[in-house]
């Protein structure tokens, strides 16, 4: 499964937990900058809470399919990049996240030597960058929280 549903899904959920209204919560919005036509440069949600922007990336997958190794591997650190690019135009204070289906294997399961790197990568961009990463899983790694519990704590947060 793949395209908007869980923009949708975590936008109607983050609206209803936190009873946020209409003019505090958006989605698919796309900044569009001074003479730049074509840009990538859209967000899924972002919405205000507490008086802090909250940004939050959402990819049903990480993985694609890469044909010359004949194996999926990870895009989470080129969105990791790009969501940390896109934030600067806000200011330093937004809070960013990216939201995932996918399962992130912990380094210490990795069957081979470039998963490992790969996994610890992910978690170090992570922290460099201040990036939660959200998932369907109890926390694994460093800087990744439960989507749900994060939603939770958010809304006990007042």
């Amino acid at each position: 499964l793949t395209g908007k549903w869980l923009e949708e899904y975590a936008y109607a959920q983050i609206k209803q937990v936190l009873n946020l209204e209409e003019k505090f919560i958006g989605i698919g919005l796309v900044l569009q900058k001074d003479k730049v036509k074509q840009t990538d440069n859209d967000f899924d949600v972002m919405f205000m809470w507490e008086n802090d922007l909250f940004i939050v990336g959402c990819k049903t997958s990480h993985f694609v399919y890469d044909e010359e190794r004949k194996k999926p591997v990870s895009k989470l650190t080129d969105y990791i990049y790009k969501l940390d690019a896109l934030r600067k135009d806000f200011g330093i204070f937004p809070k960013a996240y990216i939201f995932t289906l996918s399962n992130l294997p912990l380094p210490k399961d990795a069957k081979d030597k470039n998963t490992f790197q790969q996994q610890e990568q992910i978690q170090d961009r992570l922290k460099f960058h201040n990036i939660t990463l959200l998932t369907h899983q109890t926390r694994v790694i460093e800087n990744q929280e439960k989507f749900e519990t994060w939603l939770e704590n958010l809304n006990k947060s007042i």
